[in-house]
């Protein structure tokens, strides 16, 4: 099985903000939206000023995946990849930052995007609540501030992606942890990664966080019998006293079973994967594979074959993928079985990764991912890919 690619592009650069974490869908007519994290890149301002190898080595390395006026920003692109007009910005709870954007496309032509939120901290008002609440991340010396997870949330729109219903945070169960003991109760956590949706119309997505006194991240599975406008919850997908479970994606595959793509910690940054044969209702044991990356999307080829793409954070940084056919075998031998293809490993820095595969009207494969090039730029990047039909 190979894999051409045809070109790579880059389709959103600007010094002056921090470009992250993007997802796409095909509208209808077969414009291609694109939503990515956006934030504030601050290292503009010291371009003038005299610094060191050292210290121009150390601020093209500096990771920012937090800031106060992070939020969701469109890119739109014609049937062709060009871009058309100016960016667009999803609109905001003006008391916090938002995060990663997850898209889909339903079959009834409408759109669902999940994401998630921080609240930002100032330090003494986080050291009070850090007793209280159920995850701050970040500090004075890496992030600024710090950040109070607030919660992950989807919101609803039309086939134009013009018109968004207002956001709605997921709720939690009460076997979860209050966001923040007395002022705001359980919430479902982030989602990050694709949602799906079977033949009958039922979406599914996966959030990631823990239950009351777990002990590591696990995964959990939420189903929507209206098209995205309520979630309930339906199930744990994985979850494991040492290996933790982060940032699950979804897909239904040709045999009808609902595969998740997990990125682990402390499991050498292996994918690992779960399978259910009832649509969520209960799960097979969670899988650890020989396949290293983070994270990972999983795109139908529309002949019973699966395209992983994968962020890949060792040298040589970049993105990678693997084609596995699962067709007559079970899913770790398709793992065993697949080869592993590099889309690019000339990132100028580890903070690369995310993809997000489209399969366009023509057949050709979209991966849009955030990149690093030789300024140090976080911007979105894509690439464009043929695969072998077979």
């Amino acid at each position: 099985m190979s894999l051409k690619i045809i070109k790579h592009m880059t389709l959103y650069s600007d010094k002056r903000f921090y470009s992250s974490f993007p997802s796409t869908c095909q509208l209808d007519g077969g414009e291609v939206l694109v939503a990515f994290r956006r934030a504030r890149d601050s290292r503009y301002l010291l371009e003038n000023t005299e610094m060191s190898l050292a210290q121009r080595k150390r601020l093209l390395n500096q990771v920012d995946h937090v800031d106060g006026r992070s939020h969701i920003a469109f890119l739109r692109l014609d049937a062709e990849l060009n871009t058309q007009g100016e960016v667009e910005m999803f609109d905001q709870d003006p008391e916090v930052a938002d995060q990663d954007a997850s898209l889909l496309k339903t079959s009834r032509g409408n759109l669902v995007l999940a994401s998630f939120s921080w609240y930002p901290l100032t330090p003494d008002i986080s050291k009070k609540l850090k007793p209280y609440a159920a995850y701050i991340h970040g500090s004075t010396r890496t992030t600024g501030n710090s950040y109070m997870l607030w919660g992950g949330f989807t919101a609803v729109g039309d086939s134009s992606a013009k018109n968004w219903s207002k956001r709605k945070y997921i709720d939690g169960t009460p076997d979860m942890p209050d966001v923040l003991s007395g002022v705001r109760g359980p919430n479902g956590g982030p989602p990050r990664g694709a949602l799906a949706e079977d033949k009958n119309g039922n979406l599914y997505m996966a959030t990631y966080g823990g239950l009351t006194g777990a002990k590591a991240s696990q995964c959990f599975l939420w189903k929507s019998t209206d098209q995205g406008a309520n979630w309930q919850f339906q199930s744990i997908i994985a979850t494991d006293s040492e290996i933790g479970f982060r940032e699950p994606s979804l897909l239904i595959d040709s045999n009808n079973k609902l595969i998740c793509f997990m990125r682990t910690a402390d499991a050498k940054d292996r994918i690992a994967t779960a399978i259910s044969l009832d649509f969520g209702n209960t799960w097979q044991n969670w899988q650890l594979h020989d396949a290293i990356g983070h994270p990972s999307h999983a795109l139908s080829l529309g002949d019973g074959r699966i395209l992983l793409v994968y962020g890949y954070r060792h040298k040589k940084y970049g993105i990678r993928a693997r084609i596995l056919d699962n067709r007559s075998c079970k899913l770790a031998q398709a793992f065993l079985q697949s080869d592993e293809f590099i889309i690019r490993d000339d990132a100028a820095s580890a903070d690369v990764g995310y993809p997000w595969g489209l399969k366009l009207n023509d057949g050709r494969i979209f991966v849009t991912y955030y990149f690093t090039g030789a300024d140090g730029i976080r911007e979105i990047a894509a690439s464009v890919l043929e695969v072998e039909n077979k």
